[in-house]
């Protein structure tokens, strides 16, 4: 029994060891198991180290091919603006020296007219004084009793054109305009004759009297109330016209699309893409500058063309047609510009002249954003009426042409129609040429700094409507254009100055 109970201890004693055999045996393959995968998991972290290496790399070997290409962009972009720029100049110099031509040529022209002129009146003089020596020499007829002497020249001469005087006048009243009696009279029958090359007889002057006017235009003109945003300045260039400091900031250029939508609700016979290079709107900032109060006059242009020696334009020949204080037109852009050279100044960007227009309010006219035909020259003026269409313009329009019922008026002489910075004029009376070549507002930065148009171009900007045109083109967001050299009896300028 004893042996029996020693042989069962020692088999489980043997059962005991090969179990904690197995155990040990499973302890180590789990061990080695677990060797196995975390020498995986390594090899595996090991691999993805690499591949993360790799994508590091060709990320950076792509960013330097990229910085290369942009770097090689810019060059060549620099080198293309440099050779714009180069050709701009290029280009800016023949127009110049073909300029330069065009005055010298008309200006041997003119001294040519004169010339001939000159000869025709020493013939002329020469004639004259022969028939009056032949006069002389016949035997004298004393009549009995005494004739009746032939009345000789009068004393009296000719009224001179003036200055201004001590009152500025008011604007004339649209129903005192007498219409001409004919086509070939009047304003427009002299521009029908000069601008367009019609040999029709010689003008005849027609005076606009002027209505009686309450208020003392004279001390609104000379004296500006202190409008918001307003800076009187007494600056001046080589002329005498008085200057508006215009302070630094930004502002608004251009229309939206729903402005020029409601636009078309109220004017008919237009078409949305007449005023689509007012659109987009863009936020632009500009430096302090000067812009003119008012619009160049035909007496400063002749101080000017008298102190430079420049050739006049041909319709100057008739003074009866230009009056000192009107604003000048039928001068190119290239005259604007040299008249403006000429008074220490320049001609204003279309951002600036804008930014005058409009006031640091934004509004759609100088005074604000509702019409009143009352407080400019425009056609709704003469009319006594604002037009709703194109169709009921053009008819006005037409029969003023053939009445000679309206025309440019002196300047300054609508008080309530300043921008609130105290700028006259800048709706209707004439339009303006600014310094920019035309180009549509698209693709253009919407935030920007002292912009002054493109490098180069065809068409010449010009602001603000004139005597002839309706409400929705006398707004100072509507951007008017024309070939630089063309001389129109509804285009004038104004100058501007940098304040640095």
């Amino acid at each position: 029994k004893q042996e029996l109970t020693r042989q069962i201890q020692l088999a489980e004693a043997r059962r005991v060891a090969e179990e904690q055999a197995r155990m040990e045996a499973e302890e180590q393959r789990r061990k080695e198991a677990s060797a196995k995968q975390e020498l995986t998991r390594q090899i595996q972290l090991a691999e993805a180290r690499r591949v993360a290496e790799e994508q590091t790399r060709i990320k950076q070997e792509a960013a330097m091919k990229a910085e290369k290409a942009r770097l090689a962009a810019l060059e060549e972009e620099r080198e293309q603006v440099a050779r714009l720029k180069q050709e701009a100049a290029m280009k800016a110099e023949k127009a110049r020296l073909a300029a330069e031509e065009q005055q010298r040529q008309q200006a041997e022209e003119a001294r040519r007219l004169a010339d001939l002129e000159e000869e025709r009146r020493r013939v002329a003089a020469e004639q004259e004084r022969k028939e009056l020596e032949a006069k002389l020499a016949q035997p004298q007829i004393i009549v009995p009793n005494g004739g009746n002497e032939p009345a000789g020249p009068s004393s009296e001469s000719s009224p001179t054109p003036g200055t201004l005087s001590a009152s500025t006048p008011s604007p004339p009243t649209p129903s005192a305009i007498e219409p001409s009696s004919s086509e070939s009279s009047g304003f427009f029958g002299f521009f029908k004759n000069m601008f367009q090359n019609d040999p029709g007889s010689e003008p005849e002057a027609t005076d606009q009297p002027n209505a009686s006017q309450p208020e003392p235009i004279l001390e609104a003109r000379l004296h500006q109330q202190d409008l918001p945003g307003a800076v009187q300045s007494a600056l001046s260039g080589n002329d005498d016209v008085p200057m508006i400091l215009i302070p630094a900031g930004e502002f608004r250029m251009g229309s939206t699309e729903d402005q020029i939508s409601g636009l078309l609700k109220d004017f008919e016979g237009v078409q949305f893409n007449a005023f689509q290079a007012e659109i987009p709107q863009r936020q632009v900032n500009l430096e302090a500058y000067y812009i003119d109060q008012y619009e160049v006059t035909y007496r400063h242009y002749r101080a000017f063309l008298e102190s430079t020696g420049r050739a006049a334009p041909a319709f100057w020949e008739n003074e009866r047609f230009h009056k000192p204080d009107h604003p000048v037109l039928g001068v190119t852009w290239y005259d604007a510009t040299a008249y403006c050279t000429w008074a220490g100044k320049r001609l204003p960007t279309e951002a600036e002249w804008e930014h005058a227009a409009r006031g640091s309010q934004g509004y759609a006219y100088p005074w604000g954003n509702l019409w009143d035909p009352q407080r400019t020259n425009t056609a709704s003026y003469w009319a006594g009426k604002n037009f709703s269409s194109m169709a009921k313009w053009g008819e006005w329009m037409q029969t003023a042409l053939d009445r000679g019922k309206a025309g440019p008026l002196e300047v300054g002489i609508f008080p309530n129609g300043v921008s609130s910075f105290g700028v006259h004029d800048m709706a209707g009376n004439v339009s303006e040429w600014v310094f920019d070549w035309y180009t549509p507002y698209e693709n253009q930065p919407t935030l920007i700094h002292n912009p002054n148009g493109a490098d180069s171009g065809t068409m010449k900007v010009h602001r603000g409507g004139s005597w002839s045109v309706s409400s929705i083109f006398a707004r100072s967001t509507y951007r008017a254009r024309e070939n630089p050299d063309k001389r129109s009896p509804y285009i004038g300028m104004r100058c501007a100055k940098s304040s640095q």
